[in-house]
């Protein structure tokens, strides 16, 4: 008897869980829709030192291989795979053969960096914003994993607050982050 109580109660945690991930990542779907593909639920987050703003529907992973260092956080947000990675950054891991503290040099080392783990087939140019004091380089690139097989885009955001460094990634399927560039630069504005 306890066996099969067991067995029910096991039963049905498995199927309502199941059910509940399905209905989960649907509603997400049509909140982002009706929301204008904007990330909605904004919520205060800390990371690596630095206070930003973006959607309450990421969530924090442990799973840190993500990160370039050890000083940060990754969030998730599963039902649109889309990650977002947040670390402060030592200069000296990022600098090349000049020695300087260049942004843009700066942001070639993080790809290079990131060469690891895909392949790249186009980026865009760099931009610079200045938000609230933070000087921001920003770079959206096209590639796909080492194998070639699942393609991704990475918007990253390389964010100097007074002599600190923090790295900003936002990256997922090239179909499901293709409209969040405009969410990405507000969470970069949100920096506090």
């Amino acid at each position: 008897m306890v066996r099969i109580t067991i067995l029910l109660l096991l039963s049905s945690f498995v199927l309502f869980s199941c059910g509940r991930e399905a209905h989960n990542t649907r509603n997400v779907k049509e909140l982002l829709k009706s929301n204008h593909f904007d990330l909605p639920d904004l919520k205060s987050f800390a990371a690596g030192g630095v206070r930003f703003q973006c959607s309450g529907l990421f969530e924090e992973m442990t799973n840190t291989e993500l990160l370039l260092s050890k000083n940060g956080k990754v969030y998730w947000i599963s039902a649109i795979n889309v990650w977002l990675t947040v670390e402060k950054i030592d200069p000296a891991n990022l600098l090349l053969n000049s020695g300087t503290t260049n942004s843009e040099e700066m942001m070639i080392n993080v790809l290079e960096l990131r060469k690891r783990s895909m392949t790249y087939h186009a980026s865009s140019i760099f931009n610079h914003y200045n938000f609230s004091g933070n000087k921001i380089t920003n770079v959206i690139v096209d590639g796909s994993d080492m194998y070639g097989k699942v393609m991704e885009t990475y918007d990253i955001g390389l964010v100097e607050r007074g002599k600190q460094y923090y790295l900003f990634q936002l990256y997922g399927s090239e179909k499901g982050i293709s409209y969040l560039h405009d969410d990405f630069l507000d969470i970069l504005k949100s920096i506090r």
